[in-house]
């Protein structure tokens, strides 16, 4: 049976360094490095695309510039995930996430913690992150993002599943941050599978359904 999986792994940086003396917190936002971890099988590759913006502004709520697509680099048609999280829950907690193209007002609904988002993209036809849907359940493909379309080769992901990350951590102790969170990660990484499924006999399947080539893959 021909199988096709690649990952590629991508943390991006966010520190937040408390000055001592008037208590301002400076945020940080940006790529340190991407790097590529592949397994290489076949005809099959990915890679994370990614749009950042370096932050350096003395206040304690950044609006940060960071759009996650994953383009298919390989030659072979495609379905895509992605596994992200957090490194620090209270970063987690406190900071939210869009996939908004334009960043919303600090204030607006459109942004939503982490554990939100992942709630709300439970539903295929969710609204929150379109053309992604987050699995929870108990099976193997549970804790990751699919990306609904099949990728050509070439194609990016029409549809970022982030855009904007807003940081919103207080400079001072409080019960949230007991400790001040100085800085935290948010690992990244994209798993494929191919479209077309060949077994030994020949016989070849082409799925048109995410779930079903995923669950091909995965559940034996």
């Amino acid at each position: 049976m021909t199988k096709k999986k690649k990952i590629a792994l991508i943390c991006l940086s966010a520190a937040l360094v408390v000055s001592m003396g008037v208590g301002v917190t400076l945020a940080y936002l940006g790529q340190i490095r991407q790097k590529s971890n592949k397994i290489e099988v076949g005809l099959g590759d990915v890679s994370i695309q990614e749009e950042f913006e370096s932050i350096d502004i003395q206040e304690t709520e950044n609006v940060n510039r960071k759009k996650i697509q994953v383009k298919n680099t390989g030659s072979t048609p495609c379905y895509v995930r992605v596994f992200a999280e957090f490194s620090d829950s209270r970063a987690a907690k406190l900071a939210k996430v869009t996939s908004s193209e334009t960043a919303p007002a600090k204030e607006s609904n459109m942004w939503y913690s982490w554990d939100n988002f992942r709630l709300e993209t439970q539903n295929e036809d969710n609204t929150v992150s379109p053309g992604w849907v987050y699995v929870s359940d108990s099976t193997k493909l549970s804790g990751y993002f699919y990306y609904k379309t099949k990728l050509a080769p070439g194609e990016v992901t029409k549809e970022p599943l982030i855009t904007w990350v807003l940081t919103d951590f207080d400079g001072t102790r409080t019960d949230s941050n007991p400790d001040l969170i100085r800085s935290f990660d948010i690992t990244v990484y994209s798993e494929t599978v191919q479209a077309t499924e060949i077994t030994a006999d020949g016989t070849k399947t082409e799925y048109t359904d995410w779930r079903n080539a995923w669950q091909s893959f995965l559940i034996r």
